[in-house]
């Protein structure tokens, strides 16, 4: 049995989620667990539940929860004692004191020195986290401290396995986590030296300098109060340059993601986990425009073209699908995927990965995600992992043939049995695409598509053909004759098929950004034929880097601007430009709204 409190209340028995029912009957149970096998007498019960006003029928139905709970989930587990009743659970039932343990055992190996394993062991306890902790009792008087005592030990291994990720030089991952840490604790002093030293070490001195003399303000106007010793120490120290606060030295694989190159430390993991994704708390919006946070999903209502909501997710999100209900995110730096309940606009389930999680996408009832394995002693590869989502559980891992630390492109597309992998082959590389049997686990074709690879991005299947950027614009690939068509569509940003057409994201050419280009160029959406005969017609947009269909019309993303863009696909016009205060990354639509990945 699986007894979980960090997040919704759930009682699991393997794969099965026992029904231990709502209300006051499942918080019956969880005062029972919570007194950790101590006898609560009936009293107490029944003051708990009710607050103090308890009906005449009150002990009457505590029976009766206790009844139906013993059907639901075993006859052992709530014992009679005199006047009371306790659960009995063994240690390794409750996913809390699992956590406890593992942060106890990740404090010690960071005493040690054992960095990978400190960061390592931390992200795996802060990964048990599904919400915030017994989220259905948060203002029920009888769980308040043990929330309070809970939220306090996930602070505590956060900042810890922060210290550990910054030790192993992964300063630059950190940032934007810590950046919206500070933001939800700024009375937390540990998390702003954290974050000087992040900055810092990423070659932001200023920006450094700048968060202590906001902590100096906010401690002196708030509380009347001069930020800690430590505190004025690092600063002492950036202003000096001093040599201690220099980042280690680490070897670096690069992996190039869907979205933007990744550096990867060879033997060791790049988990993040992200006190954002354990907040998990959407904010409605109102007239005020919703500025949408890093590492975090913007929901837009596609009546009001407004956003009117965010989720909290893991550290850069890259990828969205939506199937059945549920949104699902690809966090690259935790190596999750978060699930969210569309309805609801909550996590509710993180499933944690072994690797550099790179893309996803839904089909034939599953949820497919391309991720750098990372077994034990081993050079990983680059696999595809199966996930049932009715339970939410890993039910495959298919190898792609390709190893860890080559060129990648993120994205994926699954139809019936068969996967499609972008990959570069050969001692010259080559781009290819990779035709993998989901069946028998082998490659089962391996199309070439000419020229050294260039980073494109999108990948999709339909009209019988697979699309997708190469070197020479949009390539159309017919599966069965292995035929090409090229439509001439430069610097990838996104593709997606819908009202009879192909659209297709054009963004202004990255080697601008660093060489004597006069000016980046503007993107465009390329609208296209399902034959790739040619463009049709194109459309402005900014810096387009995904595209999505849906709702009556094509969603564009623009990085620069940091825009969700909206064409009318009869017109070919832009209808609606919706601000989102933060760069995005991928768009998906389904369930009755836009879903927008902020990273």
């Amino acid at each position: 049995m699986d007894v979980r409190l960090l997040g919704p209340f759930e009682v699991w028995d393997g794969s099965d989620r026992l029904p231990v029912g709502s209300g006051k009957q499942a918080a019956l149970l969880a005062l029972l667990v919570l007194h950790g096998g101590e006898a609560v007498s009936n009293e107490r019960l029944v003051e708990a539940l009710w607050d103090g006003r308890p009906p005449p029928t009150a002990p009457k139905n505590v029976q009766i929860y206790v009844s139906q709970l013993r059907k639901a989930i075993g006859e052992a587990v709530i014992e009679t004692r005199v006047n009371g009743y306790a659960a009995v659970l063994d240690v390794d039932e409750l996913d809390a004191t699992r956590f406890e343990r593992l942060v106890e055992r990740g404090s010690e190996l960071l005493a040690d020195g054992d960095d990978a394993a400190a960061a390592a062991t931390l992200s795996e306890a802060l990964r048990l986290w599904r919400g915030p902790a017994l989220a259905e009792f948060a203002y029920a008087d009888f769980a308040q401290p043990e929330i309070a005592r809970l939220e306090e030990l996930r602070l505590a291994a956060l900042e810890d396995r922060i210290d550990a990720d910054l030790a192993l030089g992964r300063q630059r991952q950190v940032v934007p986590e810590l950046e919206s840490l500070v933001r939800d604790h700024p009375l937390r002093e540990r998390l702003r030296g954290q974050l000087m030293l992040a900055l810092y070490r990423d070659g932001r001195q200023a920006d450094a300098l700048e968060v202590f003399r906001a902590a100096r303000q906010m401690l002196v106007d708030e509380l009347g109060l001069e930020p800690s010793r430590s505190l004025q120490e690092l600063e002492r120290q950036i202003l000096e340059q001093d040599p201690n606060l220099e980042a280690p030295r680490r070897r670096r694989v690069a992996v190039r993601s869907s979205r933007r190159r990744a550096l990867i430390a060879v033997g060791g993991f790049v988990a993040v986990a992200t006190a954002l994704t354990l907040a998990l708390v959407a904010f409605t919006g109102g007239s005020k425009a919703v500025h949408v946070r890093l590492n975090a999903i913007g929901v837009i209502d596609p009546k009001s073209n407004k956003v009117v909501a965010q989720i909290p997710v893991g550290v850069n999100p890259v990828a969205i699908a939506v199937a059945d209900g549920s949104v699902w995110v690809a966090n690259e730096q935790d190596r999750t995927v978060s699930e969210i309940d569309a309805r609801s606009r909550r996590v509710v389930r993180v499933i944690a990965l072994d690797g550099v999680v790179t893309g996803l996408t839904a089909a034939g009832g599953f949820l497919w995600v391309l991720n750098a394995s990372t077994p034990a002693n081993t050079t990983p590869a680059i696999e595809i992992t199966k996930i049932n989502p009715r339970f939410g559980g890993i039910v495959d891992r298919i190898p792609t043939d390709l190893a860890y630390g080559e060129t990648i492109e993120g994205d994926l597309a699954v139809t019936g049995d068969t996967a499609w992998v972008p990959s570069t082959y050969g001692y010259v590389p080559t781009e290819t695409l990779e035709q993998i049997d989901l069946a028998t686990h082998r490659v089962s074709a391996r199309f070439r598509l000419f020229g050294p690879r260039r980073a494109g991005e999108g990948i999709t299947y339909g009209n019988g053909a697979v699309w997708l950027h190469d070197a020479r614009g949009l390539v159309r690939l017919d599966p069965l004759t292995g035929n090409l068509r090229v439509a001439e569509v430069l610097g990838g940003g996104g593709v997606a098929l819908g009202f009879g057409r192909v659209w297709v994201g054009s963004r202004f050419l990255p080697m601008c950004l660093t060489t004597d280009c006069a000016r980046p160029k503007p993107g465009y959406v390329a609208e296209i034929d399902r034959e790739a005969q040619g463009v049709d017609t194109t459309i402005h947009a900014d810096d387009p880097v995904d595209v999505a269909v849906g709702s009556g019309s094509v969603w564009v993303v623009n990085r620069r601007t940091r825009t969700v863009q909206r064409i009318d696909p009869a017109t070919g016009r832009t209808v609606a430009t919706i601000p989102l205060g933060n760069s995005p990354i991928a768009v998906a639509v389904g369930a009755g709204a836009v879903w927008v990945a902020v990273s």
